[in-house]
């Protein structure tokens, strides 16, 4: 059994940074004040609160959210969690003003470490906490890092980035992968053996009170704001090409040609408005965009087929939505398009002709 003592003791090899901390004490002082401040989250499965029970409750978003309401009780602390299962910053700086910031959140945690494993996340990740910390509201952005059993992470490129701009970065990988290669900490503590990523309830608790036990400590500044140094955003640490990220679907995005295609409304997947074939097919867009990706939804019962994606006329890539090796059905991607121009781009997809099935659904377009 892990103890409150041991988790305590954890704690300091979890903090890799305190950060330039001025945004988070201005938003800690709004707290203090009784005003209203908005803390959002945006991440992957353990975001959203996997194996958490019941994650409303014991994830570590829902258990900091908890500490701020326990510790500020004159303040409206709203909560804004846009985890969502099986997504990686890519997803996420596509995502992010709709899920998260037109809630104008005062503080953001940011945890992709788990998730981020593509080439250009790096890209990704970056533009993603550029694109939060530019955000009107003037956020704070709290970078976590969290891991899974192997301590097979992305950490090493987030951490490079945050220290580059200066910002907190708490690391749960930092606290537990030493106790775990040791033998001092098992596994089985802190998540269930047959799963080597998600945590149970007292790994979200172990997270949540890494994050809280900063914010306590960074409280202790609020009477010295003044001393501390102004925001300064230095110039990107990479080309920023996701700057203008966003994403859009059959709310926004109307085909110019069509055949078998429909929209959909799916209410099982974080990406509700899509399009649909059961048949084969094609379907043709005209989107405007310097870099283009495709989201498309991956299933295990056979159905799915394999479907060409052309843009501007030349084949780029063939999209397999035939999961039935993966662990489940989620929602997948592929960036299909990169250049420096803006400009209007015909992206066409298919049935292949080596497609065995003839189902395929298109959960939208990432588009910068």
């Amino acid at each position: 059994m892990i103890t409150l003592p041991d988790i305590k003791k954890m704690y300091e090899k979890a903090v890799i940074s305190k950060g330039n901390g001025r945004r988070l004490v201005k938003a800690l002082r709004k707290a203090k004040e009784g005003q209203t401040i908005t803390v959002g989250f945006i991440g992957g499965a353990i975001t959203a609160g996997y194996n958490a029970i019941p994650r409303d409750e014991n994830s570590y978003a829902a258990l900091t959210y908890k500490w701020f309401n326990n510790t500020f009780k004159t303040a409206h602390v709203k909560y804004v969690n846009a985890g969502i299962g099986a997504t990686d910053s890519y997803l996420g700086v596509h995502r992010v003003e709709k899920d998260l910031l037109e809630y104008n959140p005062d503080i953001v945690i940011v945890e992709f470490a788990v998730d981020d494993k593509k080439e250009w996340n790096k890209e990704s990740y970056d533009s993603l906490l550029r694109k939060i910390y530019l955000w009107s509201s003037n956020p704070a952005v709290v970078l976590l890092f969290l891991t899974n059993r192997d301590g097979v992470d992305n950490q090493g490129v987030q951490q490079e980035i945050g220290a580059y701009y200066g910002f907190p970065m708490i690391s749960y990988r930092n606290a537990i992968i030493e106790e775990l290669k040791n033998g001092r900490l098992g596994w089985n503590l802190i998540a269930s053996d047959a799963d080597g990523i998600h945590p149970e309830n007292t790994g979200h608790f172990m997270i949540a009170h890494f994050l809280t036990t900063y914010f306590e400590e960074t409280m202790e500044l609020i009477n010295h704001l003044d001393e501390l140094p102004e925001d300064e955003l230095k110039p990107a640490y990479t080309e920023d090409i996701y700057k203008e990220a966003k994403m859009v679907n059959n709310t926004n995005a109307f085909p110019c040609e069509v055949d078998m295609f429909d929209p959909i409304r799916l209410s099982y997947v974080p990406f509700h408005n899509g399009f649909r074939t059961t048949t084969g097919g094609l379907i043709v867009f005209e989107l405007y965009a310097k870099n283009i990706g495709v989201v498309y939804y991956g299933t295990q019962d056979g159905l799915s087929g394999k479907f060409d994606v052309l843009v501007d006329g030349e084949f780029k890539m063939a999209l397999d939505a035939d999961f039935v090796t993966e662990w489940g059905n989620f929602a997948d991607y592929r960036e299909v398009y990169r250049s420096s121009q803006e400009k209007v781009h015909k992206v066409e997809i298919r049935r292949s002709v080596d497609s065995r099935q003839d189902y395929f659904t298109i959960l939208g377009f990432t588009i910068s």
